[in-house]
């Protein structure tokens, strides 16, 4: 099947899209506050949205064009599914490409996040979020809407398929 993935143009450099996926200042402007985020590849990053955790791998940077990471660990605590561990094993790929006008393309795929899961209808609402509006909206103003306790994400505030 094929993966989750999601294509967006950010009015912004790639310089500045990549420092918001590398950075605890980006991540926390887009994500989730609740972060503590390696720099090299090899490292481990730490996310938490409440009770829901995700440490992912950095397998790979390349400045201003890509981002790729790898699900180590994984709880998912909402009430609507069973398989609380599902994202352990898949890889969450940024690539980035700059466009006209000092834009940046960016195209990204959730390996293994697969509609037969569980958790995909909840996953791909959340990325549709976090990345079309949040991370967006963070590169461009300087202002996203991630996971805090001033901002609760939860899968009854964004409609399946994202915003």
């Amino acid at each position: 099947m094929k993966p989750y993935e999601c294509k967006i143009t950010i009015n912004a450099p790639p310089a500045k899209v990549f420092t918001a996926l590398t950075t605890a200042e980006g991540f926390q402007g887009w994500w989730t506050a609740d972060c503590e985020v390696a720099t090299k590849p090899g490292a481990q990053s730490t996310f938490r949205f409440g009770k829901t955790i995700c440490v992912a791998q950095i397998r790979k940077m390349v400045r201003d064009q890509e981002v790729h990471w790898h699900c180590v660990e994984y709880f998912l605590d909402f009430s609507m599914v069973s398989k609380t561990d599902e994202w352990v094993g898949t890889s969450m790929n940024f690539h980035l490409t700059a466009g006209p006008d000092n834009s940046t393309d960016l195209h990204f795929v959730h390996e293994g996040l697969t509609p037969e899961l569980e958790c995909y209808a909840l996953c791909e609402s959340g990325w549709g979020h976090f990345l079309k509006t949040s991370l967006k909206k963070f590169v461009e103003t300087g202002k996203g809407e991630p996971y805090n306790q001033d901002y609760p994400y939860s899968p009854d505030q964004v409609a399946p398929g994202g915003q």
